[in-house]
């Protein structure tokens, strides 16, 4: 009976550790979660949603309330842009940091 009662504690555990990682937990100026789409406007600038939002946002306001935004005019957009696709494709976690104060929470670094 014991035994039992650990294992699914166990289970009730991984299963809530399984689900906020795959959600968008934000710090004020930090993101970690799945790439949920990308979107490429005519100007070249990439929209990104996580699954589970980017609520907890504070230092920019997402555009719609949850794209963050690859500026097409950074200075190392290809590299931002080609980890994006991958950890997209690979289905990785993928950590963001957006620059205060921008509109549309403008993108700075990404790491998977």
């Amino acid at each position: 009976m014991a035994f039992n009662k650990r294992v699914t504690a166990l289970v009730l555990a991984s299963a809530l550790t399984s689900v906020s990682a795959l959600g968008a937990p934000c710090t004020s100026d930090l993101c970690k979660g799945l790439i949920s789409s990308l979107l490429v406007n005519a100007k070249g600038d990439v929209f990104v949603t996580l699954t589970g939002g980017v609520s907890g946002l504070s230092v920019c306001k997402p555009v719609q309330g949850s794209y963050l935004i690859l500026s097409s005019s950074s200075q190392n957009f290809a590299q931002l842009y080609a980890t994006l696709l991958a950890a997209e494709t690979a289905s990785r976690l993928i950590s963001f940091s957006v620059v205060s104060g921008t509109f549309g929470c403008v993108i700075s670094y990404v790491v998977t």
